[in-house]
């Protein structure tokens, strides 16, 4: 195997297990230092955005464009994609930038009021903030109109989660009815939606305890309780990669479930075998653990290895999957006796397949 293939996937895989690692201690989101994915489909622009698995569709070709935007932190960048119709004196955008500040109930205000004004600066014009909602993504957003002094119509929609700030909006100076189809499909073209996810409640049996289920596409897994997702894309010198993630932990916090993916195709042509051994590798150099145990798993389709190893802090134990679509990992990190516990015996065992 080539070098530069060696060291992608070290990258690529040290990333994947220190945020798995790090998920039993703190939670951070941080933006991608990266551009969108970009999809031209029946003559509309999909722009899909490194954050929150957002997705914009733009009437025709958006332009990329970056400019320098002040925080309480100085100068930092703001990237946005571009549409317009000069026929339509109309103007559609998506932009985002990430603050210092993580947003809160304590100071969801402050830092709407503080977008919005730095927007009606820009344009000239009086701001008038809507209510703030949380939606089901669990992102807030609000509302934003300002009339310009040159006679504009500004309107925005500001989404904001962990420290980082989503702006969709349109400038139009004559609003007749083309320009308000066009707006209104805009505004209602904008989705969240990193994978399909649906969580249902099994039901109880036999007095098994009652556990939720999380189908992801074609496989599913059985979580104690519903699991938060925290997905991600990685960028590094070999390109761009998909990283997708659950995790859960106890009331005490003291116990983390973690389940994440990652296509097969950030791989490149390396095997399912080659893929997983240099995985177990890289987790223990990522963690300074010592390996305690490692074994093949032969009862399932595709292949599959257990390992169990400890760090100075606590215990992990984790099976790793790998078919021809994604690499797998379902992770339990705790003490010793909870990682070999009937609870994380039936949670690794709970990853499965649809037919």
């Amino acid at each position: 195997m080539s070098c530069t293939k060696q060291n992608s996937l070290k990258f690529l895989l040290f990333v994947f297990f220190v945020s798995c690692y790090f998920l039993s201690i703190a939670q951070k989101n941080e933006l991608a230092n990266r551009d969108a994915y970009l999809e031209n489909t029946n003559q509309t622009y999909l722009v899909k955005l490194p954050i929150w698995g957002a997705e914009v569709t733009f009437p025709g070709e958006a332009f990329y464009n970056e400019t320098s935007i002040y925080t309480s932190k100085g100068v930092g960048t703001q990237k946005s994609y571009n549409w317009s119709d000069e026929s339509q004196n109309l103007q559609l955008s998506v932009s985002y930038y990430t603050q210092s500040e993580v947003i809160s109930t304590k100071n969801e205000k402050e830092i709407f009021a503080d977008a919005a004004k730095k927007i009606a600066v820009r344009h000239d014009g009086m701001p008038m903030l809507g209510t703030i909602i949380t939606n089901l993504q669990n992102i807030r957003e609000c509302r934003l109109k300002i009339e310009t002094l040159k006679g504009e119509q500004y309107e925005a929609k500001i989404y904001a989660k962990s420290n980082i700030i989503m702006i969709v909006d349109v400038l139009v100076v004559n609003r007749d009815k083309k320009a308000d189809e066009i707006i209104n499909q805009f505004f209602k073209n904008v989705d969240f939606k990193p994978l399909n996810r649906n969580v249902t409640t099994k039901t109880n049996q036999d007095g098994i305890a009652v556990w939720d289920s999380l189908f992801v596409e074609n496989f599913y897994l059985t979580f104690p309780q519903a699991p938060i997702s925290n997905h991600k894309l990685v960028t590094s010198l070999y390109g761009d990669n998909k990283y997708y993630e659950w995790y859960m932990r106890d009331q005490n916090n003291l116990n983390t479930y973690v389940f994440s993916v990652m296509p097969f195709s950030n791989f490149k042509t390396l095997s399912a075998t080659q893929i997983i051994d240099k995985n177990i590798e890289e987790t223990l150099n990522s963690t300074k653990g010592k390996l305690v145990q490692e074994r093949d798993l032969d009862y399932f389709e595709v292949p599959v290895k257990e390992v169990i190893f400890k760090t100075k802090d606590q215990y992990f134990r984790a099976r790793i999957f790998c078919d021809k679509n994604n690499l797998y990992q379902v992770l339990v990190s705790g003490s010793k006796d909870l990682i070999l516990g009937k609870d994380v015996n039936r949670y690794l065992d709970g990853l499965k397949w649809v037919e």
